[in-house]
């Protein structure tokens, strides 16, 4: 709130940098700066273990059950490597941040309505797992 009134002409975007950079000394906004880039990084790196873990050991394999701890993380590397290039992707070709949240909701909320309300009805429809994760995929 405090932005709006200092910056009347400012988007939201914006308005927590300037304020830093506008009100705060240097080695403030330096030290803000360096803590919000080292929680970022760690939501992120967290996001993107737990993602490629998740693919790998529920969905890699249940189509190939004798993969040998090695070859489980080599995979989950790969995965990694993969998923953030998606990410990455995904975060050029999004213009802000609002549509980026927007989009990610669409998808979250899109995948999980289905498999869900029928959970709630699953006797008389006699849903099954397999048919859970088919919905969530796809």
């Amino acid at each position: 709130m405090s932005a709006k009134v200092l910056y009347p002409e400012i988007s939201a975007e914006q308005a927590f940098p300037q304020v830093i950079s506008g009100i705060l000394s240097p080695g403030l906004s330096g030290l803000i700066l360096a803590a919000l880039v080292a929680a970022l990084m760690s939501s992120a790196d967290t996001c993107l273990l737990s993602q490629s873990v998740i693919l790998t050991e529920d969905v890699f394999k249940r189509f190939r059950p004798s993969f040998d701890e090695g070859k489980t993380v080599l995979l989950t590397r790969i995965s990694i490597l993969v998923l953030g290039l998606v990410a990455l992707g995904l975060a050029i070709a999004l213009k802000g941040v609002i549509s980026s949240l927007l989009f990610a909701y669409t998808i979250f909320t899109c995948g999980l309505v289905v498999p869900v309300i029928a959970g709630f009805y699953k006797e008389k429809l006699k849903v099954t797992s397999q048919g859970a994760l088919a919905a969530l995929i796809g």
